[in-house]
């Protein structure tokens, strides 16, 4: 889990870090948390970095760029991380509906209060099963399940394919993947691909057409599976929205 601190006051942030450094000690899960000291700050790590951040702590009230206008930048490009605000104005909150925040903390925090708050987001990013962790050159990535369009087998190295047209390459087996996502989300279709089914646009005789164009051959040996896994997807969430054509499911 990345996990963003971002608050005009550093006293506040260090304090906040020690508050989350100390809820994951008795957790197994990777996760990092940075503090930002203003609005610009972090939008410009957002615009830099290729790694998504899962939670966001904002404060509301900072000089320059507000909380809220930095959620309103967050959501334009990531509907699924959580937001929490801080504030000293319980009156301000109603504004975090417009950008769907998961909770907000009121100042001065205590640590139960945070311990609470960061104890939901963690059991709600669990039941969703939607992060998907891997290591590049000793730095840990982590990406929504949402934002993963389809994983590549490409010699030694696994390519993950997102919905940003971003890939990140690292060194696996895309048997080691397919075991790391068991989700009903992500199917084998070849020895070389793994795909999200929320983002399959159509089926063609022996072969998938994604969302962005690209198409893959579904291999005789995993035929079988994929049908029978895209059944239960198709019986789960009520896809109606499957173009016209050689549709043989």
């Amino acid at each position: 889990m990345n996990i963003a601190i971002c608050d005009d006051d550093k006293l506040f942030c260090q304090q906040m870090k020690k508050n989350i450094d100390h809820f994951f000690i008795d957790k197994n899960n990777n996760y990092v948390s940075e503090i930002f000291l203003s609005g610009e700050e972090l939008l410009t790590h957002l615009r830099k970095k290729k790694k998504s951040i899962q939670l966001y702590f904002l404060d509301i009230e900072m000089e320059g760029i507000d909380g809220i206008s930095v959620a309103k930048k967050i959501r334009e490009e990531d509907v699924d991380a959580l937001i929490i605000f801080i504030t000293c104005h319980e009156e301000k909150m109603p504004k975090a509906f417009d950008v769907f925040a998961f909770h907000y903390l009121m100042k001065p925090i205590d640590q139960k209060s945070v311990f609470n708050i960061l104890n939901s987001a963690y059991n709600y990013l669990e039941r969703k099963m939607t992060i998907f962790q891997f290591a590049i050159r000793k730095q840990i990535y982590t990406l929504p399940f949402s934002q993963i369009e389809y994983f590549e087998s490409a010699g030694r190295k696994i390519r993950v394919h997102s919905k940003n047209n971003v890939i990140y390459e690292y060194y696996d087996v895309l048997d080691r993947v397919e075991n790391q996502i068991s989700s009903e989300l992500f199917v084998r279709i070849h020895k070389s691909y793994l795909i999200n089914l929320d983002y399959l646009h159509k089926i063609e005789s022996k072969k998938v057409i994604m969302r962005s164009n690209a198409s893959f051959p579904i291999s005789r040996k995993y035929q079988k599976h994929f049908h029978h896994k895209f059944r239960k997807f198709h019986l789960r969430y009520e896809i109606v929205s499957f173009s016209s054509g050689d549709n043989h499911v």
